[in-house]
């Protein structure tokens, strides 16, 4: 079966056919902040080590698999639709649909109910952050009014320990929202640094922030996974997204996740970034 191609310069391998036999990963890094993305948007960031600076979750044996990931969602207000910017969680416009894993860049590209998306994922190289900078057109005749919920699951610091221990380790975590930098910052207090298989805690905070933002205003916000995605729910189907019920409240405990809103009118033949 034929799952995509190089481009004519050979500098991209583009992905046509969004199921592949296993999740196609691209690794991004600057030689401190780590990223990898695959064809479906699932992946993990990092910085410096794998092991001790683990920034978000991603679970290998994960049914589906490639969970969880870097997601956009985008809900038409009008219809109640809901649809992810990479072709999973939701799994939708899989025949308007690519994927291109290039030289420190992923992207991703689609068509949905008239809406256009480019989706660019990289890693600058002078600043240990990666970025999702993201195009959205209305190629309609009308305006649109949507709302886009960028989320995300947090790890937090020893991504063992989160694993192996994590009914005692999230009651360490800790997310609040800044209203006037349009960002959720969060963090855990204890730091586990030993990496020889042992649990024992340092009694001492994880010497890591890591921050979740975006350059429109904030509508609603969201800490806590089970709060965002709604009990014996996943990422298909987020239950605040359907119910558009998103708490709005910080945490001091709790699976945490960095989940924004943000509301926009998109005018026929305009593109917002």
């Amino acid at each position: 079966m034929n799952y995509g191609h190089f481009s004519p310069d050979g500098k991209e391998y583009i992905i046509t056919n969004p199921r592949t036999p296993s999740p196609w990963i691209n690794y991004i890094y600057n030689g401190r902040y780590f990223s990898t993305i695959s064809n479906n948007g699932g992946g993990i960031s990092y910085y410096k080590s794998p092991l001790h600076g683990r920034i978000t979750r991603y679970r290998i044996n994960e049914v589906p698999p490639d969970r969880p990931g870097k997601y956009i969602y985008i809900k038409d207000i009008e219809t109640g639709e809901t649809w992810s910017l990479t072709w999973q969680p939701v799994g939708k416009h899989a025949e308007a649909y690519q994927v291109a894993h290039g030289f420190g860049y992923t992207r991703a590209e689609a068509k949905v109910n008239g809406i256009c998306s480019s989706v660019l994922f990289f890693v600058p190289l002078d600043d240990d952050q990666e970025i999702w900078k993201t195009v959205l057109t209305n190629t309609g005749n009308k305006p649109r009014k949507i709302s886009v919920y960028g989320y995300v699951e947090m790890a937090l610091g020893h991504a063992l320990v989160d694993l192996i221990n994590q009914c005692d380790d999230q009651h360490f975590n800790r997310a609040y929202f800044e209203k006037d930098l349009n960002t959720l910052f969060s963090t855990k207090t204890y730091w586990v640094t030993e990496s020889k298989g042992t649990q024992q805690q340092e009694n001492k905070e994880w010497d890591q922030w890591a921050f979740f933002t975006v350059n429109q205003p904030v509508a609603g916000f969201e800490t806590v996974r089970e709060r965002f995605l709604g009990l014996y729910r996943n990422e298909n189907n987020p239950e605040s997204i359907e119910k558009e019920n998103l708490s709005c409240l910080e945490t001091d405990f709790g699976n945490v996740v960095s989940a924004l809103k943000v509301d926009i009118e998109l005018q026929p033949q305009c593109d917002i970034y």
